[in-house]
């Protein structure tokens, strides 16, 4: 059974908001309004219907709720983030009352130092920590214990990255240029999935494994020509 947290820390919720694929810029505004909205309880619910972290409506955002892979998912901090990432992104990427009653009102400015300071540990961290892996590797284990779903994501992004990697790096040496332009589309691949919450509901796409498997087969084809090719150099 899965189980959720029930309070976050300030810097837990922009962590969830910067593994969501939040601007920068906006993570201490946000996390602001977690504390307003929810207390930070990742499990809040209202009687209006709004849930979660940033106590998305689901009357007003019954498609993010249809979309969520569990009908508790929203609970997850991570994806409730994404959840209010879409719904600011629909308002014009600006934060106003009418997105979130809280925003401007007494409990959001006295949360808001909190918020900010949490806000520019979390950049200060990520800088510090250089490549997208160590970033990723920051995050995760920030919101291991209060998300069920980052540990299986982070561990599921990695593996595609050094499998990635171990492919170009052997191929490229062998076919040149063929290869290199086929690590570059895997590449453009995996820039897609830069945010965490996008992964997860890619891989949910049935788009997304055909892709996979055709990269999977030009692959195998490629491997097949070169060990034809050796063969008949070797006669």
């Amino acid at each position: 059974m899965t189980s959720y947290a029930s309070t976050l820390t300030p810097v837990q919720v922009v962590a969830a908001m910067a593994a969501a694929g939040w601007p920068r810029e906006q993570w201490a505004t946000g996390a602001a309004i977690a504390m307003a909205e929810s207390s930070d309880n990742d499990q809040a619910t209202n009687p209006s219907g709004a849930s979660g972290l940033f106590q998305i409506l689901r009357s007003a955002h019954e498609d993010l709720f249809a979309a969520l892979p569990t009908p508790e998912a929203w609970k997850d901090p991570v994806i409730n983030a994404g959840m209010a990432l879409k719904v600011w992104k629909g308002r014009g990427s600006k934060w106003d009352t009418g997105g979130w009653t809280t925003y401007g009102g007494s409990s959001y400015k006295a949360a808001l130092p909190a918020a900010t300071n949490a806000a520019s540990q979390v950049a200060q961290q990520l800088e510090q920590a250089g490549s997208t892996q160590a970033q990723q590797q920051y995050l995760g284990n920030i919101l291991r214990p209060v998300s069920p779903e980052i540990d299986g994501l982070i561990k599921f992004f990695q593996g595609v990255q050094t499998g990635i990697a171990d492919v170009v790096g052997t191929t490229a040496q062998t076919e040149g240029d063929v290869m290199v332009s086929m690590g570059q589309q895997l590449a453009n691949m995996t820039q897609e999935f830069a945010s965490i919450s996008d992964l997860f509901q890619k891989l949910l796409l049935p788009s997304t494994w055909l892709r996979i498997g055709a990269g999977i087969t030009g692959g195998a084809l490629v491997l097949f020509g070169i060990f034809i090719l050796g063969r008949e150099a070797s006669q």
